[in-house]
C-alpha cells in the first residue's frame, strides 16, 4: 500500500513539476487524472487496467487474475503478514481484492509487493 501510495505521489509531483509552464486548467486537470488512475480488472474480458499494466509484474498481475477469479481458494488462507492491523485483511484474497462490482474487480496494492 506504501509503495502505490509513494508511486502516485511521485506522478503527481512530476505532472505538477512538469506542468510549471502550463496554465492552471491544464496542471489540475492532469493532477486529478492521475489520482483517478483506478487499480482493476475485469473479469469479463480478463484485461487490468493501464496502472496495473504500467507498475505490476507478470507474476504479480498473475496472483491477480487467480484471486480475482478463484476467490473461493484465498478465502480460506490467512494471511501472515500482519495486514490485519493495518488494513483489516483476514484472509488472502483481502490481500489483492477489495470489492467485486458486477464484472469490475478494485484491486488492493498489496499484492504488488
Amino acid at each position: 500500500m506504501k509503495k502505490l501510495v509513494m508511486i502516485l505521489f511521485s506522478c503527481i509531483l512530476i505532472v505538477s513539476l512538469a506542468a510549471c509552464n502550463s496554465s492552471e486548467n491544464e496542471v489540475d486537470q492532469a493532477s486529478q487524472e492521475a489520482v483517478n488512475m483506478e487499480m482493476e480488472y475485469n473479469l469479463e474480458t480478463k484485461e487490468f487496467s493501464p496502472i496495473m499494466m504500467q507498475y505490476g509484474t507478470s507474476e504479480s498481475l498473475e496472483a491477480y487474475t487467480f484471486a480475482a477469479e478463484h476467490p473461493e481458494v484465498l478465502d480460506y488462507m490467512p494471511c501472515y503478514c500482519g495486514c490485519y492491523e493495518d488494513d483489516g485483511h483476514t484472509n488472502n484474497t483481502a490481500c489483492f481484492i477489495d470489492s467485486v462490482a458486477g464484472n469490475i474487480a478494485k484491486l488492493d496494492s498489496m499484492g504488488l509487493g
